[in-house]
C-alpha cells in the first residue's frame, strides 16, 4: 500500500479522537444545563445569569437568570438552541460580579468517539481495506477468469461495509467536517445501487466467455486451427 493511502488513514483516526468535553448532550433535544457549585468561581452569589454562544457564534441565550439548587446551578434548553452539533460557549455572570466560562457538545448521538475505540473502529476498517487491496492484486495477478471476476466481486463486496461505517463514524462524530458525511453517505449509496448490476455484468461476461471458449473448441474439433477459430467466431 502507498504512503499516501497510510497518510489518508493515519489522518482519518486523527479526526476520529475528538477532545473530551465535560459535558456532551444530543442534538435536537431538549437539554438541562447544569454546573456544579465548585466549578463557580464563587459559589456564593443568589444569582447567576447565563449567556449561551452557538457553535457558529450566534449568541442562543442572552444574560438570562439560571435556576439555582443547593450545589449547581441550571438551565433549560429547548431543541431549537441545540439544533447545530459542535461546541457551545457558556458564560454565567454571578450578581456578584464574577464570570464563570464553561463548554459543552452538542453531537449527534450525545456521545464523543474515545481514543480507545476511535482506535478500534480504526484497526477494523484497516483489516477490511487490507482485504481488499489483497483481494485486488490477487485478482490482478491470476490467469483464471473465474478466479479474477471472484476477487474483484468479494473486494467489492467489501468495499459496502467499508463506506457504510466511514459514513456513520464521519456522520456521527466528523459532524464538522465540510461535506464528508455527505461524500461518503453518496458514495455508500452509489456502491448499493451498482451492486446488482456488477454482480449480473459479471455473470454474464462469464457465460459469453465459457460460451466463446466452448464455440472455438467445436471449431477446432472439426479441424480449423485457433487462429481461424477465433476469426470465424469474431465475424459473429
Amino acid at each position: 500500500m502507498s504512503k499516501g493511502k497510510y497518510l489518508f488513514i493515519i489522518l482519518f483516526l486523527l479526526l476520529l479522537v475528538s477532545p473530551v468535553a465535560a459535558k456532551t448532550y444530543t442534538q435536537n433535544t431538549n437539554v438541562t444545563y447544569t454546573l456544579g457549585c465548585s466549578e463557580l468561581i464563587n459559589c456564593n452569589a443568589t444569582q447567576y445569569n447565563l449567556t449561551l454562544i452557538s457553535p457558529e457564534g450566534i449568541v442562543l441565550v442572552d444574560n438570562e437568570p439560571t435556576t439555582i439548587s443547593n450545589s449547581y446551578i441550571s438551565y433549560s434548553l429547548n431543541t431549537t438552541q441545540t439544533s447545530i452539533n459542535g461546541g457551545y460557549y457558556v458564560y454565567i455572570l454571578g450578581e456578584d460580579g464574577y464570570t464563570t466560562e464553561d463548554t459543552f457538545l452538542i453531537t449527534p448521538t450525545g456521545t464523543i468517539l474515545s481514543s480507545g475505540v476511535s482506535i478500534g473502529y480504526g484497526l477494523l476498517m484497516i483489516m477490511v481495506f487490507l482485504s481488499m487491496v489483497l483481494l485486488f492484486i490477487g485478482a490482478l495477478k491470476t490467469d483464471e477468469l473465474q478466479d479474477r471476476l471472484g476477487f474483484f466481486a468479494f473486494s467489492y463486496i467489501l468495499a459496502i461495509p467499508l463506506l457504510f461505517i466511514s459514513w456513520r463514524l464521519a456522520n456521527n462524530y466528523l459532524y464538522t467536517t465540510p461535506f464528508l458525511p455527505e461524500i461518503l453517505y453518496f458514495l455508500w449509496i452509489l456502491s448499493m445501487i451498482l451492486f446488482f448490476p456488477f454482480i449480473l455484468g459479471m455473470f454474464i461476461y462469464l457465460y459469453l466467455k465459457v460460451f466463446n471458449q466452448n464455440s472455438m473448441d467445436n471449431l477446432m474439433d472439426i479441424g480449423y486451427t485457433e487462429g481461424e477459430a477465433k476469426q470465424r467466431l469474431n465475424k459473429k
